[in-house]
This record gives C-alpha cells, structure tokens and sequence, in this order.
C-alpha cells in the first residue's frame, strides 16, 4: 500500500504542467526579443558602416530627395509667393535631380556622419545640410529651365546655405538605451536558455511535447516582434508636424526597421525549424507503424 502511494506521488511529480512550461516559454522568448533588439541596436546604430548605409540609402530615394527639394525651393521663393506658384512642382523636380548628383552626396556624408555620432552620444544637435557647395549649381540649372519662363530668375543669396532636415528634439537618444541593451542581451540569452532547457532536465520523457510548445511560442513572440514598426510609427511621427519632414524620418525609420525586421526574421525562422523538428519527432513512431502496416 505504502509503494503505491510513493508511485502516485512520484508520478504526480513528473507530470508536466502545462501551465508552468508555458509561462517559462513565454518568459524565454522574451528575453530571446530582447536580445534580438539589443543585437540590433550594436550592430545597426552603433556601427558606423551600418548606420551610414541605412541613413544615406533613405535620404537619397526620390520621395526624401523631393521633400528636401520642396524645403529648398520654399526658402528660394519665400519672398516671391506668385513666383512660388507660378514655379510649382517644375522648380522642386529641378532641384531634386540636383540633388540625385554626386556632388550632392559628398554633401550628405557629413550630415550622416553628425546624425551617427548625436544618434549614438547623449548630446544632440540639428542635423544641417551645407548646401553652399551646389547653390551656384541650383542657380545655373534653375535659371537655364525655359519652362519656368525668363520672368522667374533666382540669385545665389535666395539659396539657403543650409537646410535642416532633422531637428535636434527629434533624434532619438539611443545612447542610454544602448548602454543597458550592452549589458542586458548576454544576460537575458542565458536566462533564455536556462529557462528552455529547464522543462527538457525535469520531464525528460515529455522532450518532444516540450520541443513542440517552446517552439510554438518562439515563433509567435517572433511574429509579435515584428509589429513593432508599425506600432511605434505613428508616434515617431506625430511629433513633426512639416510635411517634408515627416517623409524624410518616416524614410529613415522605415529602413531601420526593415533591417530589424530581417533579423527578427531569423529568431522565426528558429522558431519554425524547430517547430517542424518537434512534430517529425512526435510524429515518427505513428508514420512509421502506418507505413509498416501498408506494407503489411
């Protein structure tokens, strides 16, 4: 009677509870994405090479290149409304191809580089574009268009020697986040492993369930992951109220975010992989008596 009791109680303790793994699995998937965004951060905002790349690929697509065109050509004619009018989108298309030359984008690596170091330091500034290397150029190319008539001419004073393309209180401060992210993603893997590895060493006979439902909420957590873009746009952009301003951020955010996407794409991919690892070994044995007994 004693031996029977002892087995109950021993087989109640080896019983997994469902509700445990999955509160662990949860818990380890998080601290997975955290590690993700904390591998993310060094090695797209804290490297130069990535970042520059990132920057410089958002700034020089033709929706940015017209929003600063706009910008420009309202500080040409901001004396001259009717001219502004009459100019129309001619005016902004023209400098907008200026800007597509290479000498505009000699301009930009300065202003790539200010954007990496203030984006990266807890000291920020408004990231300015030097323009007076191409105002000659503006003017020559901008004068020379018969389209905008002989009555509409503009001086090299009417370009502005800089445009400002990111105000100070815009540029996220990443440098403390990167901080606690340096220290935070070797911790939080370990504690991820630790608590998926955990459920595996306690119910050993249940390893293929365990592989199954861990790999299961890898997967969704990762899929979560990935509506983080979305979710934190609007806000990012609520706060700039100018047009062009919201085109050029909403630019630069988007391709951050598609190289954030990409490597939360692999802690997916994981995810699945295992996933399908789980169900083939769970599935196996049954496959296995089916294709016997057809041969039978």
């Amino acid at each position: 009677m004693v031996n029977k009791k002892l087995k109950v109680v021993e087989k109640q303790k080896n019983k997994i509870s469902l509700t445990k793994i999955f509160i662990l699995s949860i818990v380890a998937s998080i601290l997975l994405l955290v590690t993700n965004s904390a591998f993310w951060i060094n090695k797209q905002i804290f490297n130069t090479t990535n970042f520059t790349s990132a920057v410089t690929t958002s700034l020089t697509s033709e929706s940015s290149r017209v929003a600063m065109a706009e910008r420009i050509t309202d500080r040409i004619f901001a004396d001259r409304a009717i001219a502004r009018r009459v100019a129309g989108n001619l005016s902004t298309q023209i400098v907008s191809g200026i800007l597509a030359t290479d000498q505009f984008t000699g301009v930009l690596d300065s202003a790539v580089t200010r954007l990496h170091t203030y984006a990266s330091s807890s000291n920020q500034e408004n990231i300015d574009i030097d323009l007076t290397g191409i105002k000659d150029i503006i003017v020559k190319v901008t004068n020379a268009s018969e389209a905008l008539g002989k009555d509409i001419k503009i001086r090299a004073d009417n370009v502005p020697d800089t445009i400002t393309i990111i105000e100070e209180s815009k540029i996220p401060d990443f440098y403390r986040l990167g901080v606690v992210f340096l220290w935070m993603a070797p911790v939080a893997f370990i504690f991820a492993v630790l608590l998926l590895a955990y459920p595996h060493l306690k119910y050993r006979n249940d390893t293929k369930s365990l592989l199954i439902l861990q790999a299961t909420i890898i997967t969704l957590v990762g899929l979560f992951g990935l509506l983080f873009g979305p979710l934190f746009k609007p806000p990012v952009l609520s706060s700039i109220n100018e047009p062009s301003g919201r085109i050029i951020v909403s630019n630069i955010y988007d391709s951050f975010i598609s190289t954030f996407n990409s490597q939360t794409l692999v802690m997916v991919s994981v995810g699945i992989i295992a996933l399908f690892i789980g169900l083939f070994w769970y599935l196996y044995p049954t496959l296995k008596n089916i294709i016997r007994t057809n041969k039978n």
